[in-house]
């Protein structure tokens, strides 16, 4: 285990996950984006997906001032 990760797994702080594997192959997913420059996640098995993001309370969408 390296030992910088026991130290964050003691603070409470969480750790990284690693990188992104394609859940039907295994393999590690490529990352591109489209003519509209959304971002798309691929594997060589023929998978492909849009990635989606999840907003936090910070980037809630507020109204604008008058």
């Amino acid at each position: 285990m390296n030992r910088s990760r026991s130290e964050l797994g003691r603070a409470g702080l969480v750790t990284d996950g690693g990188p992104p594997f394609c859940q039907g192959c295994g393999q590690r997913l490529h990352f591109s984006t489209d003519r509209s420059g959304r971002t798309m996640e691929s594997c060589d098995c023929g998978y492909r997906a849009f990635v989606r993001t999840q907003r936090s309370p910070a980037e809630e969408v507020r109204p604008r001032p008058r």
